[in-house]
């Protein structure tokens, strides 16, 4: 997997701050910034294994690798930060945040646009549908979408799992701030199910392959599409948006993914599982500023 080093010195003076960035690195870190080309805040999630992960001081993963990518395209340099589901939208419209942030490229999908007034999306970089775990000690089956209401169900607060259980009318919902926390119920046994983005239970599954864990064999839900997220008005959004075209296109994007997330499938799988080529357009970058 790639290496990621820290920048001592922007590290330094962020601590100066009272903030601690994590540097993204690769060859980006060879361009030198310039008045009109600044180096750029990114948010990542901290906690979703293959995708973008904190990992001794840094952040690696999927989309990690692919935002270095795209950024050597457009020949930006960036710091890494830590966001999360609850503030993730704050971090991009509100200057006084502590985690205030360029972009985001955190497992957000386009459809949170109807939540996200102020918000561009240059989209979309992955598809997926949302999936059940279960703990496979339990013997629990989960062949549609039917079978949760029964079950006491974990879902990470705002996301699309939450409101397609509440639109099930689920009776046993919890709701918990990231997909640790609701592994950690599901694995104490406090709930039968963890419902989430497939690819992120997917991730989840090969982390902690020591444990009874059980990735139900259904898709619920409407397919999401995972974009970058912005403040409306970033003119970064049209570049971005091109840059994702030719690195979709390219298809590195999936033997990345296969190795980040150890996906025992074959590249063309991948590519129709997970390709969200057909969804990458600039609709998403003009919507209307609130």
């Amino acid at each position: 997997m790639p290496t990621k080093f820290i920048s001592t010195l922007a590290a330094l003076a962020a601590l100066a701050f009272g903030v601690s960035p994590l540097v993204g690195c690769g060859s980006s870190l060879s361009r030198p910034t310039t008045p009109d080309q600044p180096r750029l805040t990114i948010g990542f999630k901290q906690d979703l294994p293959g995708l973008s992960q904190e990992v001794g001081g840094h952040f690696e993963g999927f989309e990690v690798t692919m935002t270095e990518a795209l950024l050597k395209t457009l020949n930006r340099q960036y710091t890494a930060v830590t966001v999360n589901q609850a503030d993730w939208q704050a971090s991009l419209t509100d200057p006084t945040s502590q985690s205030h942030v360029d972009l985001v490229i955190a497992a957000i999908s386009d459809r949170d646009s109807s939540q996200a007034p102020g918000i561009s999306f240059a989209r979309s970089y992955l598809k997926t549908d949302l999936g059940a775990l279960t703990l496979s000690t339990k013997n629990l089956k989960v062949a549609q979408e039917g079978d949760l209401r029964p079950l006491s169900v974990c879902v990470t607060t705002g996301t699309t799992a939450a409101a397609e259980m509440a639109a099930l009318k689920s009776t046993g919902v919890v709701q918990a701030d990231g997909s640790g926390a609701c592994l950690d119920l599901l694995k104490a046994g406090k709930v039968d199910a963890f419902v989430d983005d497939r690819i992120i239970l997917q991730s989840l599954v090969i982390e902690h392959d020591k444990d009874p864990l059980l990735l139900a064999d259904a898709d619920f839900g409407k397919p999401q599409y995972y974009a970058i997220a912005m403040k409306a008005g970033n003119p970064l959004c049209e570049p971005l948006v091109q840059a994702l075209k030719t690195y979709i296109h390219q298809g590195d994007w999936a033997d990345s993914l296969k190795n980040w997330l150890g996906l025992k499938m074959t590249k063309t799988d991948i590519i129709n599982a997970f390709s969200a080529e057909s969804y990458i357009d600039d609709k998403q970058c003009y919507p209307k500023a609130k």
